[in-house]
């Protein structure tokens, strides 16, 4: 069969898919906050992040590999660890029963499922929500160091820092009003 044409080690297999969890998370955090890219890097929510897409790729590994009983190959490494948030938002199903008893009411327990996409995507976007709050406070601190400095140097020149100037004081630009 093809896709049994390139076998790998379960290890490899497992670093492939860590690795590409981290590239596809990588191009997540660009694609939403692209101009401050590097700042979101030292976020300690991104490390999170990374780690939750970490741990996620891999139990999806474990559920394709272990539990279907598939043997590593390097298109389902491919396949796992590039669509592993697709595959996450699948409702896992462990039990249903199938028909109730004859003359009995519905049972207690009809069906017992696991919502992956509820439980990752709610992690998820509370770590994308930190990020963007991070970032904002960021960004409020270095608005206020710029205005500040913005008015010490104003200061230090001798311009007023007002709107109402007198006629002898020098504007901005730094010629006298008449």
């Amino acid at each position: 069969m093809p896709e049994n044409v390139f076998p790998l080690a379960w290890y490899t297999s497992l670093g492939a898919v860590a690795l590409l969890s981290l590239l596809l998370t990588g191009y997540e955090l660009f694609k939403i906050f692209q101009p401050e890219f590097v700042r979101t890097l030292w976020n300690w929510h991104a490390f999170f992040l990374f780690a939750l897409n970490v741990l996620a790729a891999l139990f999806t590994w474990g559920c394709v590999h272990i539990l279907l009983g598939i043997r590593p190959t390097l298109l389902s490494t491919l396949a796992t660890g590039l669509i592993f948030p697709t595959l996450l938002r699948s409702r896992f199903t462990l039990y249903r029963t199938l028909a109730p008893p004859a003359g009995e009411g519905k049972s207690v327990i009809d069906e017992l499922s696991l919502k992956m996409d509820e439980i990752y995507h709610s992690l998820q976007s509370a770590l994308y929500k930190a990020i963007d709050r991070k970032l904002a406070r960021e960004r409020v601190v270095l608005n206020k160091q710029v205005r500040d400095t913005s008015r010490k140097h104003r200061s230090a020149n001798g311009w007023r820092t007002s709107s109402a100037t007198s006629p002898s004081t020098p504007t901005a630009s730094g010629c006298r009003r008449s």
